[in-house]
């Protein structure tokens, strides 16, 4: 289908399909996977996702100029797998909505006349 560029274009994603909840999967996903829901507006989605990524690529910096890590960042775990859904609309119509958000950011990158 595409490709999500940066945290607008997976808010504008999140919001046409009406995504309100996520769960996230971290951990060793073999042997202790460990699973949180959250329910939140895509705006909250995406700060949680930003904030997961900024900690995931703060860790091992620290660790090579080595810093002292906290306790949290000793026990984070990187996000293993993301599960979006919607409260509001089934998945047929989501998908639906999903599909036509990439075949319009398709057709504005299109060149003119092509």
């Amino acid at each position: 289908m595409g490709v999500v560029e940066g945290g607008d274009d997976l808010l504008d994603l999140l919001d046409i399909a009406a995504v309100d909840n996520f769960i996230v999967c971290s951990g060793d996903i073999l042997f202790r996977p460990n699973f949180t829901a959250y329910e939140h507006s895509p705006k909250l989605i995406v700060q949680d996702l930003e904030k997961l990524f900024q900690i995931a690529d703060e860790i091992p910096l620290k660790m090579l100029r080595s810093e002292q890590l906290t306790e949290g960042e000793m026990s984070f775990t990187p996000l293993t797998s993301l599960h979006v859904y919607s409260s509001s609309v089934d998945g047929v119509e989501g998908l639906k909505r999903v599909h036509e958000w990439f075949e319009s950011k398709e057709a504005l990158a299109a060149p003119a006349g092509a």
